[in-house]
């Protein structure tokens, strides 16, 4: 499989299996750097996989999952407190009662 095939393929995935590949290619990013066992790395030198891990950029892999699943359009940042009442509805369907003039306040003397 070649290797922009399995970055499509991997793209389709829903966002849960997407963020299981994500932990387990960022553990792999960590673990491999710490990892000094000597038989481990023979093992890992030996396997079929070893081409294809060597072609495989997995930190651009990475970043390109996480890149999918962020949201496309940035969502809008709410100002607090709210510029307009919360709960009013902001068109015709919302009707003020109408209310009888009040009397003028008498001043305090």
């Amino acid at each position: 499989m070649v290797i922009p095939e399995l970055e499509q393929q991997l793209l389709k995935l829903d966002p849960n299996d997407k963020l299981y590949i994500i932990q387990l290619l960022a553990q792999s990013l960590t673990t491999e750097k710490n990892n000094t066992d000597p038989e481990q790395l023979s093992k890992l030198r030996e396997s079929p996989e070893v081409e294809l891990t060597e072609k495989l950029d997995l930190t651009r892999l990475l970043n390109t999952l996480i890149e999918s699943l962020q949201p496309q359009i940035p969502t809008e940042i709410r100002e607090y407190p709210q510029p307009q009442f919360y709960g009013c509805i902001p068109d015709e369907t919302f009707f003020r009662h109408p209310q009888g003039q009040q009397p003028e306040r008498e001043p305090i003397l």
